[in-house]
């Protein structure tokens, strides 16, 4: 959890560390404003890409989706979705392929 140097929550997100090699922030816009803030404040080698949800254009193509489900019977739930059928490439499961977070939610990835 992001906080600033006096110790005060900046905000809440999860951070994904992605196959090749960068990371994504899946969150409340604080939080990206405040890594955005220091990627370009910075001298570190770091880029940042966003993708957000927006009130104004609900509409707008997302990069990335990410499908999320939890619990003792998630496993069971996901068996017969995720069967490959004969003929047919199997879903993918890598992060840009999943459904998206809460609407107010944004990404960053870094």
């Amino acid at each position: 959890m992001p906080v600033s140097p006096e110790g005060y929550v900046i905000g809440d997100v999860i951070l994904f560390d992605l196959e090749d090699g960068t990371f994504q922030l899946v969150g409340r816009p604080s939080v990206h404003n405040w890594v955005q803030f220091h990627a370009e404040t910075s001298r570190a080698n770091v880029t940042d890409e966003r993708d957000e949800w927006s009130v104004a254009d609900p509409h707008k193509p997302r990069k990335g989706f990410r499908f999320q489900i939890q619990g003792p019977n998630a496993p069971k739930m996901l068996a017969k979705p995720l069967r490959p059928t004969p003929g047919k490439s199997p879903p993918s499961t890598s992060p840009a392929s999943r459904s998206p977070a809460r609407p107010s939610d944004s990404s960053t990835t870094v």
